[in-house]
């Protein structure tokens, strides 16, 4: 009996899958090759085009496993719902085009998805962004809601520039909002591994994802790269490390906060930096993290905080492998007094100079100081 189960379901997952892939439309099926060499751009781009109906309703297009090599930016555009899936590990997507274009653009794109694959460049063939969302003047769209899932944007040596960017020329700054990133890694970049570029980019959720400077990355989220303003997000799990520069580095949020929750983080420089000083409200929160410090820039400052706040820590391990004076920056600026709660953690500062210059926490409670 259990062997004519076993069988019976084999079958009806061969035709759910045997389904799904008759309602995709196969690169493969409009000339793609994924052989690695030849140019498959033109043939994923038609693939797009067939799955995009005039009513401005997109499709799936299905990747299956093999090397596609892209020349030029493949483009979505206007549309809701397409779907672009590879068959993970074994879909990978080489550029081989110039050192300043993406290698997608999701271009007025609601509610789309792209999962299930790589996108690979090398440092001969460097890559300015891996994908890239933004709201287009004249598109009857906005670009919001969009799922990025089971994703890796490798640079194998620094061929990267910036693994993901939302926001940013030659977009508009507007409605490019609630984006997901769940399951991504951005690896071995020269630059940025997530770029949150408008001051209209709210609510982007991180879930589980990664970013692995390899010592040569040098931010791992930044949010100010356009006019010293951007977005506002929550990191929930996964982490990453390995920057030159600063894991965080964040720009003035019209709007919104801040949480970075349940995560690992090791070997950068520092771990938050922001703009400022400034007097604006910036609500910003840090639980449950860890921030090992054991590559702990010259002047001590894992955390450099410019804002008023509310700025809280709370149930965090900072520093546990720093052999510098870690220390904490908290500059609020402005007239209006600021809040910065800090309790429950464990902190190593390798000295006996002070942990907090400049101001210190309104809130001091039940921590660990070593």
């Amino acid at each position: 009996m259990n062997s004519i189960i076993r069988t019976v379901f084999a079958a009806l997952v061969v035709l759910l899958s045997a389904r799904v892939h008759a309602e995709c439309v196969n690169v493969r099926s409009v000339g793609a090759t994924g052989n690695g060499t030849t140019d498959d751009t033109a043939a994923i781009q038609k693939a797009i085009k067939s799955a995009t109906l005039a009513s401005q309703r997109g499709g799936t297009v299905c990747l299956p496993s093999g090397d596609y090599l892209i020349t030029s930016t493949i483009v979505v555009d206007d549309v809701v719902g397409l779907r672009l899936v590879g068959e993970g590990g074994s879909t990978r997507l080489i550029w081989g085009g110039d050192d300043h274009s993406p290698m997608l653009l999701l271009s007025s794109v609601q509610d789309g998805e792209v999962s299930n694959l790589q996108i690979i460049a090398l440092a001969t063939k460097p890559l300015a962004v891996g994908i890239q969302s933004i709201t287009r003047a004249g598109a009857k769209l906005t670009s919001k809601h969009n799922s990025f899932v089971n994703l890796l944007i490798d640079g194998i040596t620094r061929g990267v520039v910036k693994g993901f960017q939302i926001g940013g020329a030659p977009g508009i700054d507007s409605n490019n909002d609630f984006h997901l990133f769940q399951n991504c890694i951005v690896a071995n970049y020269a630059g940025i591994a997530y770029s949150l570029e408008n001051t209209q980019v709210y609510g982007v959720v991180f879930i589980n994802s990664l970013f692995l400077g390899n010592q040569s990355g040098q931010i791992g989220v930044a949010t100010d790269q356009n006019s010293v303003k951007g977005g506002t997000f929550t990191w929930i799990g996964g982490g990453g490390g390995n920057n030159q520069v600063v894991d965080f580095s964040l720009g003035d949020p019209n709007s919104g906060g801040i949480s970075i929750r349940n995560a690992i983080f090791e070997k950068s420089a520092r771990f938050i930096r922001t703009g400022g000083p400034s007097g604006a409200s910036f609500l910003f929160e840090i639980s449950g993290v860890r921030w090992s410090g054991d590559a702990l820039a010259d002047d001590g400052i894992a955390i450099d905080f410019r804002f008023p706040g509310p700025f809280v820590i709370r149930d965090s391990r900072i520093g546990e492998f720093s052999d510098k004076a870690l220390k904490i920056s908290w500059r609020p600026g402005g007239t209006t007094p600021g809040v910065f709660i800090f309790e429950g953690n464990v902190v190593k500062r390798a000295s006996s100079s002070p942990l907090f210059i400049n101001q210190q926490p309104t809130r001091f409670a039940d921590n660990v100081i070593n």
